[in-house]
């Protein structure tokens, strides 16, 4: 599980894998959320999420 948080409504939050692709993305529409990451893989993705004034990337490490 993690839990995302922002000063603006976050609309959606997606995830990519290193190459790039798009693996996963869940609808948020609140400033914050818990989003449970279980089916994810173990390795590393960058988290991007969406909000009406642009977008937020962050990078995430799964063990």
């Amino acid at each position: 599980m993690i839990t995302v948080r922002c000063g603006f409504r976050i609309q959606t939050a997606e995830f990519f894998n290193n190459a790039g692709t798009k693996v996963w993305q869940t609808e948020v529409n609140d400033y914050e959320s818990t989003i449970d990451i279980s089916r994810l893989a173990k390795g590393d993705y960058i988290i991007r999420l969406n909000t009406a004034r642009g977008k937020i990337t962050k990078h995430l490490i799964v063990n």
